[in-house]
């Protein structure tokens, strides 16, 4: 979770970038 936390930090756009970086993890995991 502090990933995700750190990633959307760096982006500054937590709304817009949820469902890319969603999609990112499951291809990842």
């Amino acid at each position: 979770m502090r990933c995700k936390g750190f990633l959307f930090d760096l982006d500054g756009t937590l709304v817009d970038s949820l469902p890319a970086v969603e999609r990112a993890w499951s291809n990842w995991a």
